[in-house]
């Protein structure tokens, strides 16, 4: 079961999703939030925001598949650190543990499935769309090393990128069934990537600043997703930092400005 929430603007094989506009969804725990971009409640598949309100807990949980985050304020904790504004976080598949946030957090995010809960019953009100309570595999299982606070601005650009486009590696997939790439773009103002066409699925959320793609303009707290084989460019007139997430190499003539 799928939901679209956020009412995209669709245009040239385009969907815009305008944050602002899309309803926060309680998820019936005290402090817990989910905003969708695109969500899929049988896969557990989503997009979009999370929010924690100060003190809030996420609950002892597994995840079944990757989820790959960015924190857009405040800060969340588990027992690998605190993860700040700026941080990026990851949680592979099988990567268990309860999360807290002492000061409220807001997240963007892209979960390739959702996660299970021990068994109770109790009913489940999980910040995860679609999860489930079953009983956890490898429990206690060593932590993957990626899964620790590391702040975006602390990875080495890639290099070779047109002037005024700094393109940072967030996040190979490494290990699991996805070959993606989770990266972050700085446009400076009047900077452009160079046209390219997509080979399958891109997401974008822009943090700060103006995108422009396909001759759509994008702002702060949208998100763009674009489809296989989509001609694009992106430029950016008065500069923006943007997080993607990519699902295959895109044809261009200089490196791939999504990190593969």
């Amino acid at each position: 079961m799928s939901e679209e929430l956020s009412s995209p603007v669709q245009f040239e094989g385009l969907e815009i999703h305008d944050m602002a506009s899309t309803d926060w969804v309680a998820v019936g725990k005290p402090g817990l939030f989910y905003k969708p971009a695109r969500v899929d409640l049988d896969s557990g598949k989503f997009l979009g925001l999370f929010r924690f309100d100060a003190f809030a807990e996420s609950g002892l949980h597994q995840h079944v598949d990757v989820g790959a985050s960015y924190i857009l304020s405040g800060s969340v904790t588990d027992y690998s650190g605190n993860f700040t504004q700026g941080c990026i976080g990851i949680n592979p598949p099988g990567d268990t543990h309860d999360a807290l946030s002492y000061d409220g957090a807001l997240i963007t995010s892209r979960l390739e499935g959702s996660s299970i809960y021990p068994p109770k019953a109790e009913e489940l009100n999980a910040i995860h769309p679609g999860a489930y309570r079953h009983g956890f595999q490898n429990a206690g299982a060593m932590r993957d090393p990626i899964v620790v606070p590391y702040h975006y601005s602390g990875i080495e650009p890639s290099k070779g990128h047109p002037e005024g486009v700094t393109m940072r590696l967030l996040y190979d997939y490494a290990g699991t069934d996805h070959d993606f790439r989770m990266s972050s773009l700085h446009l400076d103002p009047g900077a452009r990537t160079g046209p390219f066409t997509t080979q399958a699925g891109l997401d974008i959320f822009v943090v700060a600043g103006d995108l422009e793609i396909a001759g759509q303009s994008v702002k702060a707290n949208q998100f763009v997703s674009a489809p296989s084989s989509a001609e694009l460019e992106i430029s950016s007139h008065f500069g923006c930092h943007l997080i993607c997430w990519s699902e295959a190499p895109v044809i261009s003539e200089g490196p791939d400005p999504f990190g593969f």
